[in-house]
């Protein structure tokens, strides 16, 4: 009786389990903040940035780079194997910095997939006159605004994300 009881137990976590549905997510990448390592940093320092993601048809990533991105040239880096893209709000002609995101695959019978992607931002400096990571003892804090957004392989982009402020000291350097 034990036997036959949990067989069909058994079985009936296998019809459960073949009923769920796969996750339905829209075919352009969707993207959501999740942290920053820190707020506030001296000149130069990184702040370490995670984001999660959902893409309906699992086209995010490209396999190799296939072209020169000149960071004030949006055009072409846009294009050529680039998935992940920050903006300086400071400086919205440019993109700040461009991250190639590896071929993420399907996992299950759906195309859709899901994840967290973890990245670090370039050396952040204050903005003195134009003067980018000078030290100014008159200008003591300054602010920055990044704005993140994804492209997938067919050309989609998500919604721009814009990331808490992070505070830069203008008067310190790290070495």
């Amino acid at each position: 009786m034990k036997l036959r009881l949990s067989r069909l137990f058994a079985l009936s976590l296998c019809m459960m389990a073949s009923c769920i549905s796969p996750p339905n997510y829209p075919i352009e990448p969707v993207i959501t903040f999740a942290s920053l390592s820190r707020t506030e940093v001296d000149q130069k320092d990184t702040v370490r940035i995670k984001v999660e993601f959902t893409d309906g048809d699992g086209d995010l990533g490209f396999a190799t780079q296939d072209t020169l991105c000149k960071l004030c040239n949006l055009d072409t880096c846009l294009g050529g194997g680039r998935s992940l893209f920050l903006i300086d709000d400071r400086v919205p002609q440019c993109f700040t910095a461009v991250y190639q995101i590896p071929v993420i695959p399907p996992k299950g019978s759906s195309d859709a997939i899901s994840g967290e992607i973890d990245f670090t931002s370039p050396p952040i400096c204050c903005i003195n006159a134009g003067f980018p990571c000078v030290l100014d003892p008159v200008k003591i804090l300054d602010t920055v605004y990044f704005s993140v957004f994804l492209r997938d392989r067919a050309g989609n982009i998500s919604d721009t994300l814009a990331l808490p402020p992070i505070i830069i000291r203008c008067d310190r350097i790290v070495q």
